[in-house]
């Protein structure tokens, strides 16, 4: 004789599976997040290490003519003048800039819009705006 297993038994294991899949994906998407954001404060390190040499060679901090409202323009200028390869297509997940004073930031695109932000001689990265 067989033995099967009843509706009761294979309902019960999905509640389980479900319960464990509801425990799991916020858990693997703060994860992603946290590595989001790694992969922009070291951006930010690149970009400021770039902005010191610009300014050691010209005298001034690299200002791009494109602004915050043409970002990926902005970045591919910033890699072209900067050397640098920061990722400005359409899956990037930062947005990054520069100004006069020698402060660079990236700000989330597509997400919550957190900012990071790292001046000229600073020995880390902050969250929010430049000071």
């Amino acid at each position: 004789m067989k033995k099967a297993f009843t509706v009761f038994e294979i309902l019960i294991t999905m509640v389980i599976i479900s319960v464990l899949g509801t425990l799991a994906v916020p858990a693997f998407m703060r994860s992603m997040e946290m590595t989001y954001d790694n992969n922009a404060k070291a951006d930010l390190k690149l970009l400021s290490s770039a902005e010191k040499t610009y300014y050691i060679d010209m005298n001034s901090y690299y200002v791009s003519p494109y602004n915050d409202s043409q970002p990926q323009e902005l970045i591919l200028d910033l890699n072209n003048v900067l050397g640098l390869g920061l990722p400005a297509g359409a899956n990037r997940k930062w947005n990054y800039e520069t100004d006069t004073s020698g402060c660079v930031w990236a700000t989330r695109y597509g997400g919550d819009s957190r900012t990071w932000h790292m001046a000229i001689g600073d020995a880390d990265v902050s969250s929010g705006a430049c000071s």
